[in-house]
This record gives structure tokens, C-alpha cells and sequence, in this order.
């Protein structure tokens, strides 16, 4: 009989080698479901008798050890896939109908972002070191994952042929392929990169990744999360929970602050589910005051006059005249034209000498501090 152990091995073995499964797939699998047998080890159940009231204790049990919703979804996810492989085994007799039950909903809430100036400063943390090639590299890892809003997983999966300025080709969840802007600054200071930084970082063959690692690899999420965490102290960050995926919540809520499109930022984040894109607009709430402040007519101060807004002009096409034959060149109507052209300026330049131009100009200018000052003193 199969330990849990081996089924788990079995398990991973057909989803590398049957169905692809993604790296980051293959990294966490293992893990989740590593956690469901050490509980039924602790009951004393093997995999072959699972059942379905088992399975709902199970999900209460990560739920009372404190885990985030996503992070139970996330967990019951991968078990959810070993459950079947273990049914299409025939380990199991029979599929547990109600399976793992009611999970947690999770929690729509993004965390605190930063600010433009905060994730800049942050970005540029390593520009004061700027001598080893990991400290170039560094950099320019900041600067993908804010200018660019990547996952993690996503910049470690990069390779030089990636690199389509002054966008990126990134490899997102499901194997879906996007193009990226990153900006044409980003793309310079990748560009350094590759000509000065990572040659010192090649070790052996090269393994064709875009940022390589100390020992010249393919870098892991680890090791990108470890910057960020730098990166945060240097900058006197320590006490702020900064992780990578910050620059990607702060990449999009600052794009949606200045007035991007929502159906363009999930195109550019590569969401599905135009809902996942909308948690941004939770964020966005100084952009919702703004809007507010300006186009709600008692938005204002106490006191304060109502904001009148006179209506736009409902827009209509403008009527297409046929375009004519280009007329010859005629040098005496021209100068006829410039003649004119000059007649005209200078009678206005004698009108706006003359007494009644200039008092009705003062007259003007009076109102308009005659209003300024009643609104500045609440009256107008």
C-alpha cells in the first residue's frame, strides 16, 4: 500500500509531466497538500478513507490557525486537484459530494498603499549603489515591478527575449501571454543592465533568464522579497508591511487615481474577471473625493456658495464640406491678403489705445475683484 509520501509524489509526477503545470504550481502544490496529510495523519486516517465531514473539519482547521481567506482558498484549491487525481487513482471508493464545504469569502479589502513619492522612493532605493552589478540589477528589479505592476512569479519567469521595448512579454496565471509597458525610463535603465550588470553575473552556460541571480540562476520569489525588504529599510520603511506585490497594488491604484480606464488596467494587470480588477476602486478613494468635490454642488466648504456647472453642449458631427481642387498660386492675391491682414492689426492695435477700450477694461477688471473677494468672504 502507498504511503502518503509516495501518493503525493505520484501525484506532482502526473502534474508536471501529463498536464504542464506552471512553476509556481509546481512549487506550492507540495505544500498544500502536505498540510492535508499531516492532518490526517494526526487522525489517523490514511488517504483512502477520506471523507466528506473530514474534509469540511479540514477547512475549519486552517481557518482557526489564523490563515487568510485567500490563503485557505489558495490551499483548498490544490487539494481540491489531489482529491480527484486521487478518485481518477482509484484510491478513493467514492468523491466526496460536498467536498471541503463553505470556504471563507475573501476579504475584498486591499492594504494600505503608498504614495506616489513613498513608491518612488522606494523604487530608487538602491540608486545610491549603483558599483557591484547586483546593486544595478536590484534597481532595475524595482523599477520592472512598479513601472510594469508584475507579480513576482511573473518577473522571475522574464528572459532577455522578453524585452520588446519599451514594453515587456510576460508570462501571467494560465500560461497567458501579454505585452506590458514599462516606459521608456525603465527600459534605459534596463538596458544597462544587460550591457554592464548581468555579463558579471552569467556563470557557466547561460541559463537565458533576465535577471539572474548570485550564482548566475534563474531567480526566485525569495530572493525578489528580500530586496523589496532592503530596500524598505534603507529608505526607513522597516515599521510599513512592504512585499513585492505592494508595487503591483501601487502601480495600479495610481493609475486609476489618475484617471486611467478600468477596462484598460485589467488588460494591463492580466485579470480574467473584470470584478478582481474593481478591489482597485476600494483604494481609490482620494480620487473619489476629488470627483466629488468638484461636480457635487455642496461639496464645498461651510458656508460656501453651491458650484453651478453650466451644461455641455450635447456634440453633433460637424458638416464635411467637399474638399476642392488645390487653387493655383496667385502672388497678387496674397498680397492683397497680407495687406488686409495688416489693415485689420493695426486698427486694433489704435483701438485698444483709445479711452474706451481702456475704461471698459478697468470696469472689467474691477467686477472680477469686486467677485473674487465675496467668494474668499463666503457672500457671493
Amino acid at each position: 500500500m502507498l504511503t502518503s509520501a509516495d501518493l503525493l509524489d505520484a501525484f506532482m509526477g502526473d502534474l508536471v509531466g501529463l498536464r504542464g503545470a506552471p512553476r509556481n504550481t509546481v512549487l506550492n502544490y507540495p505544500r498544500h497538500v502536505s498540510r492535508l496529510l499531516t492532518f490526517l495523519d494526526a487522525h489517523g486516517v490514511a488517504p483512502a478513507e477520506i471523507t466528506a465531514p473530514l474534509l469540511r473539519e479540514f477547512t475549519c482547521w486552517l481557518s482557526e490557525a489564523g490563515l487568510a481567506p485567500a490563503s485557505v482558498r489558495c490551499i483548498v484549491g490544490a487539494n481540491r486537484s489531489f482529491i480527484l487525481w486521487l478518485f481518477g487513482e482509484d484510491v478513493l471508493a467514492y468523491l466526496p459530494v460536498d467536498g471541503f464545504g463553505k470556504l471563507p469569502k475573501k476579504d475584498g479589502k486591499l492594504p494600505p498603499v503608498l504614495t506616489p513619492a513613498e513608491a518612488w522612493r522606494l523604487v530608487t532605493a538602491w540608486s545610491r549603489y549603483r558599483l557591484s552589478p547586483l546593486d544595478i540589477r536590484n534597481g532595475v528589479i524595482l523599477r520592472v515591478l512598479y513601472c510594469g505592476g508584475l507579480r513576482a512569479s511573473e518577473l522571475c519567469d522574464l528572459d532577455v527575449s522578453s524585452v520588446r521595448p519599451p514594453c515587456l512579454r510576460v508570462i501571467g496565471k494560465g500560461n497567458k501571454e501579454r505585452l506590458v509597458p514599462i516606459g521608456w525610463p525603465a527600459i534605459r535603465q534596463l538596458r544597462r543592465y544587460l550591457q554592464r550588470a548581468r555579463p558579471e553575473l552569467v556563470r557557466g552556460s547561460d541559463c537565458g533568464a533576465l535577471f539572474l541571480s548570485r550564482l548566475g540562476g534563474r531567480m526566485e520569489r525569495t530572493a525578489i522579497h528580500t530586496i523589496v525588504k532592503t530596500a524598505a529599510r534603507r529608505t526607513g520603511m522597516e515599521d510599513r508591511r512592504v512585499y513585492p506585490h505592494l508595487l503591483r497594488h501601487c502601480c495600479a491604484t495610481h493609475m486609476l487615481n489618475n484617471g486611467c480606464d478600468l477596462i484598460a488596467l485589467r488588460d494591463f494587470l492580466g485579470h480574467v474577471d473584470l470584478s478582481t480588477t474593481q478591489v482597485y476602486t476600494h483604494v481609490a478613494i482620494d480620487r473619489l473625493i476629488e470627483v466629488h468635490r468638484l461636480f457635487h454642488p455642496r461639496a464645498g466648504e461651510p458656508g460656501a456658495a453651491p458650484v453651478v456647472r453650466e451644461q455641455r453642449r450635447e456634440w453633433r458631427p460637424r458638416r464635411v464640406r467637399c474638399v476642392s481642387r488645390p487653387r493655383p498660386p496667385d502672388p497678387e492675391h496674397d498680397a492683397r491678403m497680407d495687406a488686409w491682414d495688416e489693415a485689420r492689426r493695426a486698427k486694433e492695435r489704435a483701438y485698444r489705445q483709445t479711452p474706451q477700450f481702456k475704461a471698459k477694461m478697468s470696469a472689467y477688471w474691477k467686477r472680477r475683484r469686486a467677485e473674487a473677494r465675496a467668494n474668499r468672504l463666503g457672500t457671493g
